[in-house]
């Protein structure tokens, strides 16, 4: 059985499809937690599969929404 796994589950504390959109204003794209079924709400679920560089600019965009 793996112990990790190439995604990052967030708390966005708030409704993950509208968190999701309000991140795509900015060019980051994650998936609503909602699509996992109830439990998954007020999450949002990252693919951590791009190079660190992609990574480190997409934080920097979301820093724009906070």
């Amino acid at each position: 059985m793996p112990k990790a796994t190439f995604y990052i589950w967030a708390k966005c504390g708030v409704n993950s499809m509208d968190f999701v959109k309000k991140m795509l204003e900015v060019g980051v794209v994650a998936t609503p937690g909602v699509g996992f079924g109830s439990q998954g709400e007020g999450y949002v679920r990252f693919s951590a599969t791009c190079p660190e560089e992609r990574i480190k600019e997409a934080c920097e965009r979301l820093k724009k929404i906070f």
